[in-house]
């Protein structure tokens, strides 16, 4: 199935074309490595994880928790095409993040290719060589604090009797490893802590004052 010419053709619904106020959070592309997604993009599946480890003594009701860092942040990105040129033009050019990189050689010989650099590395005490991950922004993953990702898998483009075409890209967020081992301690409670009054004040220095007083006098006689 070709896709349809003009920018109208089954053009998804997004908050421009339904009427309702579009704000920040509604961008409808994603930046990924200085490179705009054609067509519409949906962000979702993202979500914040912490690692705790639960330390429970046998015969005891409650446990201390540790808190032992942050997890990696995976969300899946859904790409909506429908004109000819967002699928002939602009998806091709996208799609080259998304896979590996383009050799004119076979996939025995970049086999063979890698294992030598690997080896030829090793023995010159140099690091191996390694994928890169690429920047990508989105006020929706910006406020998970998602700055930089890998590719962990793609579909194909896949057509519907309505013109529109689709394809999912699955991302994991890529952050370098810091240290995040902490323990639990106390809690924070709900409601704010009670300012004290000025007449409460007063009271208190008065009342130290006469404290003080009767001790000075206790010790005079």
């Amino acid at each position: 199935m070709r896709p349809r010419r003009g920018s109208g053709a089954s053009r998804p619904a997004t908050p421009e074309t339904n009427g309702e106020r579009s704000d920040t959070l509604n961008q409808t592309y994603i930046l990924l490595a200085g490179k705009r997604s054609p067509g519409n993009a949906i962000i979702s599946s993202g979500a914040a994880a912490f690692a705790w480890q639960v330390n429970k003594g046998y015969g005891l009701s409650g446990a201390t928790t540790t808190f032992t860092g942050a997890e990696l942040i995976k969300f899946s990105v859904l790409l909506q095409l429908w004109t000819r040129e967002q699928v002939e033009v602009e998806w091709p050019v996208f799609a080259e993040l998304l896979g590996e990189p383009k050799t004119k050689a076979g996939r025995l010989e970049r086999e063979a290719r890698a294992a030598a650099s690997r080896t030829t590395a090793a023995a010159l005490g140099l690091p191996t060589p390694s994928a890169r991950a690429m920047a990508i922004s989105h006020p929706l993953l910006s406020e998970l604090g998602v700055e930089n990702v890998v590719v962990e898998e793609r579909t194909q483009l896949t057509p519907s009797p309505t013109g529109l075409w689709t394809v999912e890209i699955k991302m994991m967020q890529y952050r370098p490893p810091s240290r995040g081992l902490s323990r639990a301690n106390g809690t924070i409670p709900n409601a704010p802590g009670t300012v004290p009054r000025q007449e409460d004040l007063l009271d208190q220095k008065v009342q130290e004052a006469r404290n003080a007083f009767n001790r000075a006098k206790d010790a005079a006689e």
